[in-house]
């Protein structure tokens, strides 16, 4: 994405909404100067960020087979999905610090985890249910454990996993860039199986089968 262009209609936008927001209301007594420069200077601030909001991935939005099964014996997988690096989104790359990886990318628990980085035929397998930083051959991984019901509907797709048919994921986020094209800010959205990973070599790198039953959990 190149960088952002802030127009006259947008700015217009910005400054009515700060006008709406009680940012620019008239002072209550005389001796309270409206500072308009101030009140431009944040609308502008507000406007670029939401100019420079940048979705990674697409949105699972459509058509989700969510399983309705509880999850009494399932399968949990370790899953490598983001490092620090110049990763590419719609061709345009954008460069992901640790420090903000690190901070941010707890924002993923709880969020859902698919076969198909597609929204029109994604389906829902299963829950990221804990991120964590790992070593691996040396580099910062940021890591989830992801947990798939053992179900006739995920099977097919667990035996696939532990066959090795099915190894990179990548992980769908919004995230907030600067001019310089640098991450600031990142939410986790969903982590999904995929041909080819945006990020060099993220990968599941293990399946533990009837996981719950085994350990007794």
């Amino acid at each position: 994405m190149s960088p952002c262009k802030i127009t006259k209609s947008k700015l217009r936008a910005a400054l009515k909404k700060a006008n709406w927001s009680g940012l620019a209301q008239i002072p209550e007594t005389p001796k309270k100067k409206l500072d308009k420069k101030k009140i431009t200077r944040m609308a502008l601030k507000r406007a670029l960020m939401k100019c420079n909001k940048v979705q990674h991935g697409k949105p699972q939005t459509k058509r989700k087979a969510r399983h309705s099964i509880e999850m009494k014996e399932y399968a949990e997988l370790e899953v490598a999905f983001l490092r620090a690096g110049n990763w590419r989104t719609k061709g345009i790359p954008y460069h992901y610090s640790w420090e903000v990886i690190k901070r941010d990318g707890k924002s993923f628990e709880g969020r859902e985890f698919f076969i198909n980085h597609d929204e029109e035929s994604g389906l829902e397998m299963g829950k990221i249910t804990q991120v964590y930083e790992k070593m691996i051959d040396g580099v910062r991984w940021l890591v989830a454990k992801v947990r798939i019901p053992e179900s006739d509907f995920a099977k097919g797709f667990l035996e696939r996993i532990e066959n090795g048919l099915i190894r990179f994921v990548s992980s769908t986020h919004m995230f907030i860039t600067d001019k310089s094209r640098q991450v600031r800010e990142l939410t986790g959205d969903a982590i999904s199986t995929v041909r080819q990973p945006e990020v060099t070599n993220a990968r599941i790198l293990s399946i533990d089968r009837h996981a719950e039953k085994k350990n007794g959990d």
